[in-house]
């Protein structure tokens, strides 16, 4: 019988030991592995098995597991071969023509006759057979080898353990140097279909989403950043386009739920065949810290799934101009690790969370001297107990309804007795109210702290929340996204101002017993929705609204020059209060008009003034001209013992709408001439009115008819 494989293989030992000696390989010190087979293709990662004790000394069985630490790579030393032997040079380039760095290449020899050996995975030391040297920069390396007819060359991921090429050589004889040049090819992404389980309380999940890393360019890190929407397919089947061929790290989580860590496993590509995944309801941080630091949240990858890479996942927050962080859907039961910037000396280093008590930490004083307390309760004078309460800058006086996505600058808790207590409440103008979401309407108390206070007590009454929600569409019935609505008191006063979604779609919290309505408001190519009464039960409302008119046009002045510079402009309009403006430059363009007739006011830089007064209709108005003119200032007095409601006029554009208090008065910028006031008692008509057709006075006194 003929020498067996592994005498073969021994023999061949001794000579490639002594080439070898004087060459510099890329990675000499780190242990490579290289696939042997003495009849068959080698096959990278499948099916291995150990080498015999007498085939190499020393080795031990290894597992085409990712390498964790890539060694630097550098191109061998050029040298010259021995004459008995025959060098390979190799390089490898990927689909787009770039070097591929850091693979490992194999070459094994094919013998015609005896027996199939089992495929072997050795380690791969100077002097084995089988060499597997990793690439350098340009994607080269450099193969020793003993005269062959027929061998096989494989390029191997070193990190998935994936068959990159494999091609045959013929004819490696004695002496000569060969090169060969083995090109990448693009395998086109393919669906990859995901199945979700329901939810705990048996909903739907909303917006999941996925996170693919390619294990042969992972870092040393993974950061959770832009996400991929999972695109719905059928039902809780839903899927995303991956490279399947290649070894991928997955990341899928949905809104308020914890993430899971997989790899990618082959054979879901198929929409009836979908990879199971059921997602747990995640954590909650809550964090007041200075405005603008840096949180960086870091748990270990293999701590959200089995079988993947066990490097660190990191989450990125920055801090609120009020200091606030608010994280959802973060893993549970799992030991976070903390870290800022700058260094938050009182802040814990680690923390763990759980999916029913969300963890809030208050590491910013607000650097008052005021303190705060009070108790809460309920419509029926019950105290609320373990109640959060948002604490607000108020941007004005009285009540509003605050969003859910509101950034409060500080949460207090209530205790068993519903009292609560904080110190250190800088004077100023603040918003106080339950926190939306958890079934008390979101209704504030205004309240001041002056400079001199030591201590603001307050009692508060929560009042059960009641759902607004409904849709937006337009006369055809399509959904109008983006568009604002307004919820709003009996008297007018604007609540709550919400944006419909994409389909649509808005909904309020507001407190029961309250006649409240809504309304949109003109915005993009769309006008206002009519005054609605919002119903008492939790019935969808439609809001329809009609397609807007256009108001276009430039400002020129008296030379016919365009007017440059920042214009301030009023703008009234028959369906909502008059509304401010700032116009850019010398032309302008107002979208999403209601039908009727609209007045502009416009004041420059300079004094100039321009009015404008438009009938709009269905179609768009043409181009329009307002000529800067000289203006002047007046100033609007009230004389009386009790306020009055003024409005000033001129060709139907409005400079001022207010109430003067007695005593008060308000200084406008108006045009030269053209202008009427009307004035009169507050909610009630202004039938008193004053005419100055040539010359407005710098001073208008509001004496009353009696």
């Amino acid at each position: 019988m003929g020498a067996s494989p592994w005498k073969i293989i021994c023999a061949a030992l001794v000579p490639i030991a002594l080439v070898l000696s004087i060459v510099r390989l890329s990675a000499p010190v780190q242990t490579t592995y290289a696939a042997l087979s003495a009849t068959e293709e080698p096959h990278w990662g499948v099916e291995l098995v150990g080498p015999n004790e007498e085939l190499v000394e020393d080795s031990a069985v290894v597992s085409a597991q990712p390498v964790k630490n890539p060694p630097s790579f550098k191109r061998a030393e050029l040298f010259t071969p021995d004459p008995t032997q025959t060098t390979l040079e190799v390089q490898v380039l990927d689909a787009r023509g770039a070097p591929l760095i850091g693979a490992h290449v194999a070459c094994s020899p094919f013998e015609s006759k005896g027996p199939k050996q089992a495929q072997q995975l050795v380690s791969a030391h100077r002097g084995s057979l089988v060499l597997a040297p990793r690439t350098d920069q340009e994607g080269r390396c450099m193969l020793v080898l003993p005269p062959m007819d027929r061998a096989r060359v494989t390029v191997i991921s070193a990190n998935s353990g994936r068959v990159l090429h494999s091609k045959e050589v013929l004819n490696l004889r004695a002496g000569s140097k060969r090169q060969l040049q083995l090109l990448g090819h693009l395998s086109p992404p393919q669906p990859w279909y995901v199945k979700l389980g329901n939810p705990p309380a048996q909903e739907p999940y909303r917006d999941p989403w996925i996170l693919s890393f390619n294990l042969e360019t992972l870092r040393d890190k993974i950061n959770v950043a832009n996400p991929q929407f999972l695109s719905p397919i059928d039902g809780d089947v839903f899927a995303s386009i991956l490279d399947i061929t290649a070894a991928q790290v997955l990341l899928i989580g949905a809104h308020g739920m914890a993430p899971q860590a997989m790899m990618m496993r082959p054979g879901h590509s198929l929409r009836n065949h979908p990879y199971q995944v059921n997602l747990r309801p995640g954590g909650r941080l809550r964090i007041q810290t200075i405005p603008g630091s840096e949180l960086t949240l870091r748990a270990p990858l293999c701590a959200l799934g089995s079988n993947v890479p066990q490097i660190p996942i990191e989450w990125h927050w920055t801090a609120d101009q009020n200091g606030w962080i608010q994280a959802d859907g973060l893993p549970t039961g799992v030991k976070l690790d903390l870290i800022w910037s700058p260094v938050m000396p009182d802040a814990p280093e680690q923390i763990e969370l759980d999916e029913h008590t969300p963890i809030a930490l208050d590491l910013a004083p607000l650097g008052g001297s005021a303190g705060l307390s009070g108790v809460l309760r309920d419509s029926t004078g019950a105290a609320l107990a373990h109640t959060s309460l948002w604490l607000v800058p108020a941007t004005r006086k009285g009540t509003v309804h605050l969003a859910p996505e509101t950034r409060p600058l500080r949460r207090l808790i209530s205790d068993a007795k519903g009292t609560f207590h904080m110190e250190g409440v800088p004077s100023a103008a603040w918003w106080i109210c339950p926190e939306p979401g958890h079934g008390w309407a979101a209704t504030t108390r205004w309240f001041e702290v002056s400079k001199d206070a030591k201590e603001v007590r307050l009692d508060l009454q929560a009042l059960p929340a009641r759902a607004i929600a409904g849709q937006v569409t337009d006369e055809q019935g399509a959904a109008v996204a983006e568009a604002t609505l307004c919820l709003t008191e009996e008297g007018g006063r604007i609540l709550a101002q919400r944006t419909s979604d994409s389909n649509g779609g808005f909904s309020f919290e507001a407190p029961t017993g309250q006649k409240l309505y809504i309304q949109t408001q003109a915005s993009g190519s769309h006008g206002s929705s009519p005054l609605t009464l919002c119903p008492t039960s939790l019935h969808p409302m439609k809001l329809q609204v009609r397609r807007g008119a256009q108001m276009h046009g430039v400002l020129l002045t008296p030379g016919n020059e365009l007017s440059k510079g920042s214009h301030q402009v009023l703008l009234h309009s028959p369906d909502k209060a008059p509304e401010r403006l700032v116009i850019t430059g010398a032309f302008f363009s107002l979208d999403g008009l209601a039908q009727g007739r609209h007045a502009l006011a416009v004041l420059d830089a300079t004094g100039r003034v321009g009015t404008l007064v438009m009938d709009l209709g269905q179609e768009s108005a043409p181009p329009a001209t307002v000529r800067m003119g000289q203006g002047q200032t007046t100033q609007v007095l009230n004389p009386t013992d009790a306020p009055l409601d003024c409005e000033l006029t001129s060709a139907g554009a409005v400079w001022m709408r207010a109430t003067l208090q007695p005593g008060t008065s308000r200084t406008v910028a108006v045009p030269a001439h053209s202008l009427q006031l009307r004035f009169g008692s507050p909610k009630s008509e202004l039938a008193q009115q004053l005419s100055f057709p040539d010359r407005v006075p710098p001073r208008i006194s509001l004496k009353q008819d009696h």
